[in-house]
């Protein structure tokens, strides 16, 4: 299991993200399209985001993105060298340095977790504390969603080995079986699941065409076509098709 100082090492070598710009648009997109699938309001809420390695490199970013001036968002990340950065590129203030299993906040303190693709780095046999962490600092009727690797994707790592170039560093891969397990073991139901960032297309032609910038003439016209996709993960397939698996717990 790797600590702060395995992080900042892997994340100081990292010069640009692994995402291209229309593939990054097509991700977040992917995200915002899915909290407001599942109605989710971020208005007069305090939030917690459990990632900042898109704000890192990124002005638009799910941090922005959530942030509305109505609500508090706080993000935190294991890693300093990844804080920072988030810091400088997005001018917030609220980044805090942490490990998910001992987070410096008080007890029922968040309406709102978004933890994207962040326990799913982390070890399967401690996930059921990672959960519990989180479930400490959410309040009574509050809201988890969090997206893990889809183990049932034939196409998953192919895609984030050898197209993404991710093997930098271990992930964790699970179906909605193993995680409802481990959810309810940590005293979590879920509400409700899905899939994001569809393999193999559109994610792979969101590389192919990943120069092309999602705000020019050709962007603007091929990012809706990619975000139609988003619908699958609705569908009875959902399981097959996503990059990663979307669930929204609360506390049993």
């Amino acid at each position: 299991m790797h600590g702060p100082d395995y992080w900042d090492e892997i994340n100081a070598n990292i010069k640009k993200h692994y995402y291209q710009k229309l593939m990054y648009s097509y991700k977040l997109d992917s995200y915002l399209r899915l909290f407001e699938r599942w109605g989710i309001d971020f208005r007069n809420k305090t939030v917690l985001i459990t990632d900042l390695f898109d704000e890192s490199f990124s002005e638009k970013n799910l941090f922005n993105s959530i942030k509305t001036g109505h609500n508090r968002v706080i993000g935190v990340d294991i890693s300093e060298v990844i804080v920072e950065r988030a810091k400088k590129k997005t001018g917030f203030k609220d980044g805090v340095i942490a490990d998910i299993k001992n987070l410096p906040f008080k007890n029922e303190m968040f309406d709102i977790i978004v933890s994207p693709s962040t326990l799913d780095h982390m070890p399967c046999k401690f996930l059921k504390g990672y959960l519990e962490e989180l479930s400490r600092v959410l309040k009574k009727d509050g809201k988890i969603l969090i997206t893990m690797h889809n183990k049932n994707n034939i196409y998953l790592d192919f895609f984030l080995i050898s197209i993404l170039n991710v093997h930098k560093f271990e992930f964790e891969k699970y179906d909605t079986k193993n995680f409802n397990k481990i959810a309810s073991d940590a005293a979590l139901n879920i509400n409700r699941s899905s899939s994001i960032i569809h393999l193999p297309f559109p994610s792979f032609a969101s590389v192919i065409l990943g120069r092309m910038d999602s705000n020019t003439f050709f962007g603007k016209k091929f990012l809706p076509f990619l975000l139609n996709f988003e619908k699958i993960g609705d569908t009875k397939p959902f399981s097959h098709t996503g990059q990663l698996l979307a669930f929204e717990l609360n506390k049993a």
